[in-house]
């Protein structure tokens, strides 16, 4: 049997996303319809980007510099799902 969960129209942002663990989580919410905002340290995140379905948002930001990611995250107006796997 097979689960399938709808977030269309929900944003989800996923650190760590560039690879590995964290971009099969972000595809498992592109798959499920989610608005996605996929974040990572290396330019790697632009190229997921592309490979992942539906509207991606890519930033290249390392979540641990505070002002960093506050200047980055500035223009998202909301957040309903935040995976932090970075």
């Amino acid at each position: 049997m097979s689960v399938r969960f709808d977030f269309t129209g929900k944003a989800v942002l996923v650190t760590g996303a560039s690879s590995g663990i964290g971009y099969g989580v972000a595809e498992g919410f592109a798959r499920a319809g989610a608005n996605l905002i996929i974040l990572s340290d290396t330019t790697a995140i632009d190229e997921a980007a592309k490979r992942l379905p539906g509207e991606v948002r890519a930033i290249r930001c390392d979540i641990a510099d505070a002002a960093m990611v506050t200047e980055k995250l500035a223009g998202v107006d909301r957040v309903d799902v935040l995976v932090n796997n970075a």
